[in-house]
């Protein structure tokens, strides 16, 4: 079974609760992440999308301005 390398891997964490984030970024840091990001809805959420090109979008369904499909629809379209 292969190891995967979270220490090279960077993530998007994008959810309106800080406390979710927090912690999800704790256990991302806890596997070996060095690069965990934060956007609190979607629109800062597709920004930050634009501005850091994470690996991973780790998101919540519920999101203030748009939800988490069109958020994956926007970011995955060139």
């Amino acid at each position: 079974m292969s190891k995967i390398a979270f220490d090279r891997m960077s993530f998007l964490v994008v959810d309106d609760n800080s406390h979710m984030r927090r912690l999800v970024r704790s256990l991302l840091h806890g596997f070996g992440s060095r690069q965990v990001d934060e956007a609190e809805d979607g629109a800062a959420g597709l920004a930050a999308v634009e501005t850091y090109s994470p690996d991973v979008l780790i998101t919540d369904w519920p999101l203030p301005t748009f939800q988490c499909p069109e958020l994956v629809q926007l970011t995955s379209n060139p």
